[in-house]
Formats: structure tokens, C-alpha cells, sequence
């Protein structure tokens, strides 16, 4: 088995840390335990340049560097209307190997500016991307991300579509994957009938080397780019058994709120009762008012996913101080490059390994988080959430003795 994060950006991303080159990531996706991690931003051509650089070929469609592996990603905005309105869609393209990743380059090039950023804007239909993209290489896969955001997504209430047959046409067919994105989580996808037969993936999005692998997909299947989009789409559960996921309550537009007022909304409030602002309807709300199941029936056909918080978070609690704290960057390091990567702590690491080599009150704390022992404030209106796990009061040396 081995986990994948397919969807990661690069340093010529808007937003990302100029730490973000091939040689940064390969480091932190062994640290994190990420078996295969996409390139992110392919279609940007230094970053293209840079990639046949530092990649050999490592099996079908698979590179690898420093021991780590890698597929062939980007991700793409299409900006387009329809309908009447303004429609902004993101999408993530998985190439099989690089003649491919030149191919759709090719064919993107005259639809926007590539070299501006590498998450750039096309002048394309949802339709269109797909229409084109399998044309140039029908081994390539395109799959819409973070599909339930406010922002630029598929089933966005602001610029996207209520049906995937609306929003690609055509193309709907062939649109078999999809990734839920922070904001929302399996439970809450497949409260939708109509994406019975899709499968649902998660990616960290990462924008910093740390980040990677906060989200991610478990496969059981060879580190193999054909045998990776047979297992997802078909939806195999044997060869694609689970997704990571961060718990969606963190997002800052999980909930319906008014961040001016400090308040979430009670009920159907279009409007803020305090100060009468127009309030942007929260993922929750939004999944909600697409879906034709309730909850229970939702998280019951969900299959297998797991809520983790990051090992720096849980360390940070434990701790007392903030997740980006010099003290807890150098705890992090040492405990995944001395005892093993931070998803096979925090996800497969039996209770007894747990307590044999890490110290009492982060086993605890890893432990509490499996279970769902939670404290939890969800996100609104730009406001990020906070979970944390739920422990009893620490001695009074704890943080003295924590590594």
C-alpha cells in the first residue's frame, strides 16, 4: 500500500513558499510517508524545464527523485459564461509521462497565459477543458478540485453549477473523479445520489513543503500511473480502500457566518441578523441544499476515510504553543526522521507502538484524535476553524518533557 497526494503547486504557484522545488518536496514526501506526490504545474514552462530536469523515469508514468516518486499534475482555472453567468472552475489534469504533459501544454497554450502563473486561467469551457484534453492524450485524467468551495469550483453556488451534466455536457461521462477539497469530506459528498458511481479524492493543495500530504488517497495497487486511474476510475474500494482528510470543520467557509459579528448563522439567515451583511452560504449549507440524502445515509455510504490533524498540530496543543513555534518545528523533525513518517504515525501505527516510542501525552493526544475525542470550533465566513484533541490538564512538566 502507499498514500498519494496528487494536487501540490510550486514555487511559480501565487501563494506558494519559494521552498517549493523538486528537491524540497522529494525531502518532505518521505517525511511525510507520501508514496506518490504529484508535480503540480506542469503547463508552467520553467517548472516544466526544471521537471525533466531532475526526474527519471521510475516505472509507466511514475518519475522518481531521491527516492521519492512522482506523477505528472497541474491544475488549470477555466473561466468562462454560461447561462448567463460568470463560471470559474478548477481542474487538476494527471499526465501519463512527459510527451503527454507537452501535448496538453500545446493544446492549452493558445487559451491562456502559462508562464504568468502556474495555476493559470483558460479561456475554456468546463466542456471544453475536458473535450481537449482527452483528444490530445485520452490517457490523461481530468478532475474537478475542491468541488464544494465558495470560490472557483464546480459546485460553487457563486461560479459553478448545480449537476455535472450542466457543468460538462457532453463530457459528463467522463468526468469520474472528483476531489472534495478541506471544506467538505466523503460523508458529505455522497449525500449526493448522483455521484454514486464517481470516485472521491482528496489532496493537501499544498502551497508549503510542510503541508503536503495533509490530505491524501491510500492505494493498494503498484506505484503505477495506468494502474493508479483504473483503481480511481473505476472506484475499485480493493485497489483505492480509503482517503486522508482533514476534518473539514477547519475550513474557514465550512459554516454560514458573519466573521464582523464573531457569529455563525442560526438557520436559513441570508442576511445578518446583527448587522444586516449578505452572508455567503457555508460548504455545509451548500452540500446540504444539493443533497438528496441526510447526513446518516451519507456517512454510511461513505466507505473508508480518516480525519488526522497534522503531527505538528497535535504537538503544538500538546505543547501549548503554536504550530509554527521553533520549538515544535524541531520536535517534528526529530520524532519523523528518528521513528518513521508522520502518516504511519498517525494512521498506522498500532496503540503499543504508539506508546513505545513516542512520549506519553502525544501518544495520547494521537490516539484521542483516532477516536474522535475532539474539541471542535468550525470555520465561517473567512474564519478558519479549530480542532483540537481533547485531553485532560498536563502536569506541570509536560512541555519540559515532551521529546
Amino acid at each position: 500500500m502507499f498514500f498519494a497526494d496528487f494536487n501540490v503547486h510550486s514555487k511559480y504557484s501565487r501563494g506558494t513558499h519559494p521552498d517549493m522545488e523538486v528537491p524540497t518536496l522529494a525531502k518532505w514526501a518521505k517525511l511525510k510517508g507520501v508514496g506518490l506526490l504529484g508535480t503540480g504545474d506542469f503547463t508552467h514552462p520553467q517548472w516544466l524545464v526544471g521537471l525533466k530536469k531532475f526526474l527519471k523515469p521510475a516505472g509507466r508514468g511514475v518519475y522518481e527523485f531521491d527516492g521519492a516518486r512522482f506523477a505528472l499534475t497541474a491544475e488549470v482555472v477555466c473561466v468562462f459564461s454560461q447561462g448567463g453567468r460568470s463560471r470559474k472552475i478548477n481542474h487538476m489534469i494527471l499526465a501519463p509521462n512527459f510527451p503527454a504533459a507537452d501535448r496538453i501544454v500545446d493544446i492549452l497554450e493558445p487559451e491562456g497565459d502559462l508562464a504568468t502563473d502556474a495555476c493559470p486561467s483558460l479561456r475554456l469551457t468546463a466542456e471544453g477543458l475536458v473535450a481537449a484534453v482527452r483528444k490530445a492524450v485520452p490517457d490523461a485524467l481530468v478532475i474537478p478540485v475542491h468541488a464544494w468551495g465558495p470560490g472557483h469550483s464546480l459546485f460553487s453556488e457563486s461560479f459553478g453549477f448545480d449537476s455535472l451534466e450542466e457543468a460538462y455536457g457532453a463530457e459528463a461521462a467522463h468526468v469520474r473523479v472528483l476531489e472534495t477539497g478541506h471544506s467538505a469530506d466523503p460523508a458529505m459528498a455522497r449525500r449526493w445520489s448522483a455521484l454514486d458511481d464517481r470516485a472521491l479524492v482528496s489532496d493537501s493543495d499544498a502551497h508549503h513543503p510542510a503541508h503536503i500530504g495533509r490530505e491524501a488517497n491510500l492505494f493498494d495497487a503498484p506505484v503505477d500511473f495506468r494502474d493508479v486511474v483504473e483503481a480511481l476510475t473505476s472506484a475499485d474500494p480493493k485497489r483505492f480502500p480509503a482517503t486522508i482528510e482533514m476534518f473539514p470543520e477547519e475550513d474557514r467557509h465550512f459554516l454560514t457566518g458573519c466573521r464582523a459579528c464573531r457569529r455563525p448563522a442560526e438557520g436559513a439567515e441570508p442576511r445578518c441578523r446583527v448587522c444586516g451583511k449578505t452572508l455567503v452560504r457555508g460548504v455545509l449549507d451548500r452540500v446540504a441544499a444539493l443533497a438528496d440524502r441526510p447526513p446518516e445515509e451519507g456517512a454510511a455510504r461513505a466507505g473508508t476515510f480518516h480525519r488526522l490533524l497534522p503531527l505538528s498540530d497535535i504537538l503544538a496543543d500538546v505543547r501549548g504553543v503554536q504550530p509554527d513555534a521553533e520549538s515544535v518545528q524541531k520536535d517534528y523533525l526529530r520524532l519523523v526522521t528518528q521513528t518513521g513518517p508522520e502518516l504511519d504515525i498517525l494512521l498506522l501505527w498500532e496503540e503499543a507502538r504508539l506508546r513505545s516510542q513516542l512520549p506519553g501525552r502525544l501518544a495520547d493526544a494521537v490516539l484521542a484524535v483516532r477516536r474522535g475525542e475532539l474539541t471542535v470550533e468550525p470555520g465561517y465566513d473567512g474564519q478558519p476553524g479549530r480542532v483540537r484533541a481533547s485531553l485532560p490538564p498536563a502536569p506541570a512538566d509536560a512541555q519540559l518533557n515532551l521529546i
